[in-house]
């Protein structure tokens, strides 16, 4: 699995208020880990290429 080198404020903004929200709870807080696969998978995209950036996977 590869890190992404740079994560935008927006991005980062958008996961950590899902925590906060209660959408995912991970012990007492959420884990650098956790944002960092969150923020990989806004970026991911299925092997059609026809699933937008940020769109839930379709199965």
């Amino acid at each position: 699995m590869t890190k992404r080198k740079l994560t935008s404020h927006a991005d980062r903004d958008v996961v950590e208020s899902f925590l906060e929200r209660g959408f995912l709870l991970v012990g007492g807080g959420p884990s650098p880990t956790l944002i960092g696969d969150l923020l990989d998978a806004l970026d991911a995209i299925d092997e059609d290429d026809d699933r937008q950036r940020g769109q839930a996977p379709l199965n």
